[in-house]
């Protein structure tokens, strides 16, 4: 069944678990968002899970506030947080930030690697060199 949370409960598609019985919701919203960087312009965008919104605003956040290129966004590392549970993924974070998140929240779900749990983020954009982009892999 389809993630009623999102408005779309006549689409009924199966719940998908993984090993550890942990249920993957989807959902058939997209998100896009535009940002302006000088003589940039970015379009991200992501569909298909609940974790959409995270993974456009981690994109938006290592775009504007870390200067990150697209390739490298698609790939650093997101956080989530479903039914007050955090989810993160710890590949690129310092062993004391994972440290803390986890007594800090101790049912943390750690992530090793990139995982599809945080659904895919892809970006399209124009520089003055000519087209970029990157999604995930």
């Amino acid at each position: 069944m389809n993630d009623e949370r999102h408005d779309t409960p006549h689409l009924k598609i199966g719940l998908f678990e993984n090993p550890d019985g942990l249920v993957l919701f989807i959902c058939w919203h997209e998100i896009k968002a535009i940002v302006e960087l000088g003589d940039r312009i970015f379009v991200l965008g992501s569909s298909g899970s609940s974790r959409i919104r995270s993974a456009v605003l981690h994109g938006i956040i290592y775009l504007i506030d870390h200067g990150m290129e697209p390739d490298e966004v698609v790939r650093a590392p997101r956080s989530h947080v479903e039914e007050g549970v955090l989810h993160v993924e710890a590949d690129g974070r310092a062993s004391g930030t994972m440290a803390a998140l986890k007594i800090a929240n101790p049912g943390m779900r750690r992530f090793d690697g990139l995982n599809m749990f945080f659904g895919g983020l892809h970006i399209a954009g124009l520089d003055p060199e000519g087209f970029v982009g990157a999604g995930d892999p």
